[in-house]
């Protein structure tokens, strides 16, 4: 098994966005994108060893903006996608209140050959 978290890390610093591993949902500043391991499985399995994996991550954006939201949800979709990962998911979370973030909800999946 491979830990993909930090290369998907560093694939979303590459934003230029503040970065943060884990659920943590008050900040002291944003926008943010926070990113989280959903999965991993074994993908194939061959001579009596797991050849490769499948892991799916959540990438989640926060912002005061619905617009500066979506433009970051389109580059961290371009940055994946250019190492490889697919969208599976992508999909606005409802506000509870005006004064809740917007929030961006975004899930990759990969398999990673050994």
């Amino acid at each position: 098994m491979i830990d993909l978290i930090p290369r998907v890390k560093k694939l979303l610093e590459s934003t230029g966005i503040t970065v943060k591993y884990g659920t943590e949902f008050h900040f002291n500043a944003v926008p943010v994108i926070t990113f989280r391991k959903v999965t991993t499985d074994e993908g194939f399995h061959a001579d009596n060893a797991e050849q490769s994996q499948v892991s799916k991550f959540a990438v989640d954006i926060w912002s005061n903006s619905p617009v500066q939201l979506s433009n970051i949800g389109v580059k961290v979709n371009e940055i994946m996608q250019s190492d490889g990962w697919t969208r599976t998911y992508d999909c606005d979370v409802p506000r509870q209140s005006p004064d809740e973030l917007y929030h961006l909800s975004q899930r990759y999946k990969k398999e990673v050959f050994f």
